[in-house]
């Protein structure tokens, strides 16, 4: 089965630039690229602490599905079309040119986008887990 990921300049709130969604078939109307299954080095995203100290968490191996990417960012517009259809909330940074990625939203707005997504494709969107954000940036 192929997944496909939408990117974004939307995950500021995680520390990972891009809002990416799943969706189980792909989209027509978004040009994507190909990341293939592999088998990454992973560590997981937190803060761990052992004995009262924080620690590194020990690294994992961890398959992560192939999947599909769309080559460009919700842009600007794209998410205020959201914004105007009442499924996503104002962002703080409006860039001139509607052709921008969107900035400055949390990840419950870039959740917010993906069930608006969701609606508009006829498609289940969502943001991807943080092995999936490995793979993808190691591959783009």
């Amino acid at each position: 089965m192929k997944f496909e990921l939408i990117t974004a300049a939307l995950a500021a709130a995680i520390g990972i630039p891009g809002l990416w969604l799943y969706a189980p078939e792909p989209a027509t109307q978004a040009e994507t690229a190909v990341i293939a299954a592999a088998t990454i080095r992973y560590r997981p995203i937190g803060n761990f602490h052992q004995g009262g100290k924080s620690v590194v968490p020990p690294e994992q191996m961890r398959q992560v599905a192939a999947f599909e990417i769309m080559k460009h960012q919700v842009s600007h517009a794209e998410y205020a079309a959201c914004v105007a259809d009442g499924g996503c909330k104002r962002a703080d940074a409006n860039p001139a040119d509607g052709s921008r990625p969107q900035t400055h939203v949390s990840w419950h707005d870039a959740t917010a986008y993906a069930q608006w997504y969701s609606k508009k494709t006829g498609q289940p969107w969502r943001l991807p887990d943080e092995a999936e954000w490995q793979l993808a940036a190691a591959e783009i």
